[in-house]
């Protein structure tokens, strides 16, 4: 963080982890938005991306990590998102459960279960 000279710490670069379950599209929403293209075949997780400063409009860097949705691999996603500004998550509205809010919003739902274990990076 820069002292902006009002007593407020400006932050220069921004820390963004995108999470959600398989095949629900965050390989190819971030693909999409560093290219400008959707991508038709994407890799099943990209490498970290890093936007310089001035390529953004408020001039800071941006970081993002695209994630696995795997169960091997959840300890390594929420040790991501614990060093995280921002937590994007994502999920399919083409998915069969979107078009049933109990299993999307529900106690133990596809989000819920996601909420659950971002709230217990942040709080404990």
């Amino acid at each position: 963080p820069v002292d902006t000279g009002t007593g407020m710490m400006e932050r220069r670069s921004i820390r963004i982890v995108v999470i959600g379950d398989s095949k629900c599209g965050k390989t190819s929403l971030i693909t999409t938005l560093v290219s400008s293209t959707f991508p038709e075949q994407p890799p099943p997780v990209l490498q970290q991306v890093h936007i310089p400063p001035e390529e953004t409009s408020d001039n800071v860097a941006l970081c993002i990590t695209d994630t696995s949705s795997a169960p091997k691999d959840r300890d390594h996603t929420l040790q991501e998102v614990s060093r995280a500004h921002v937590v994007i998550l994502v999920y399919s509205v083409e998915d069969d459960d979107c078009n049933d809010p109990s299993k999307l919003f529900g106690q133990n739902g596809q989000l819920d279960l996601w909420i659950q274990d971002i709230t217990k990076v942040f709080k404990g």
